[in-house]
C-alpha cells in the first residue's frame, strides 16, 4: 500500500521549506538594506532638511567620491601641495620655520582642493553631489557653498604665504618660487596618450 500525503500535509512540507529559505534572504539581504538606509535611499537630493543635516560639501563630495582611483590632480595648487610635502627637506625648513611652512601647505593644500572639487563639478564628474530631480539648483547651491569657503581658503592662504615669506631666507624663496614653476610647468606640458 502506497501512502500519499494529505493535500493539508503536502502545503505544510511547502511550507516549511520557505520559511528556511525566508530567513536566508533576509539575512542575505539585511546588510545590503541596512547600507540603503544609511545611504538615505531614493528620494530627493541631499541638503539642509532633507537627510544629510549640517555636512559639509567637503564632507558630501568625499562621500560620493569614495572608492574612486585617484587620478592625478588637474589643479596647480593641490599638486603644488603635494610637491611641497615632498620636498620640505630641499628647502631647508628648520624648526623655527616649520609652523609656518605647514600652515602655508595646509592653505595650498585647501585651496587646491576646492579648486578641484570645482572643476571635477564643471566636468560632471561629481554626479553623485548633484540632485536628480533638481540638478541646477543643487549646481548654484554646490557652488555657493564652495565659493563661500573657497574665499576664506584663499584669505588664509595669503596671510600663511605671506607669514612664510618673513620667515624664508632668500635662498629658500628662490626655490620655494623654482618648486612652483615646475609643478606649473609639469601640468601644463602635454601628457603622452
Amino acid at each position: 500500500m502506497k501512502l500519499t500525503p494529505s493535500p493539508a500535509a503536502d502545503s505544510h512540507a511547502r511550507n516549511s521549506r520557505a520559511i528556511p529559505r525566508f530567513l536566508m534572504a533576509a539575512t542575505l539581504c539585511a546588510p545590503l538594506l541596512s547600507a540603503w538606509a544609511q545611504s538615505e535611499g531614493p528620494g530627493p537630493a541631499p541638503g539642509p532638511g532633507r537627510g544629510m543635516g549640517h555636512q559639509s560639501l567637503t564632507e558630501r563630495y568625499a562621500r560620493a567620491n569614495q572608492g574612486r582611483e585617484v587620478a592625478p590632480s588637474r589643479d596647480l595648487l593641490q599638486a603644488f601641495g603635494k610637491e611641497l610635502r615632498k620636498r620640505r627637506d630641499e628647502l631647508g625648513i628648520g624648526a623655527s620655520q616649520a609652523p609656518a611652512f605647514d600652515d602655508f601647505v595646509r592653505s595650498v593644500e585647501e585651496v587646491g582642493k576646492h579648486n578641484e572639487r570645482r572643476l571635477m563639478r564643471l566636468l560632471g564628474d561629481s554626479k553623485g553631489t548633484l540632485s536628480a530631480a533638481a540638478p541646477i539648483e543643487a549646481y548654484i547651491g554646490s557652488e555657493v557653498e564652495d565659493g563661500e569657503d573657497r574665499q576664506q581658503a584663499l584669505l588664509d592662504l595669503k596671510q600663511n604665504h605671506q607669514r612664510l615669506l618673513a620667515v624664508l631666507d632668500e635662498g629658500q624663496r628662490t626655490k620655494l618660487s623654482e618648486m612652483f614653476n615646475a609643478v606649473r610647468a609639469d601640468l601644463a606640458a602635454p601628457k603622452p596618450r
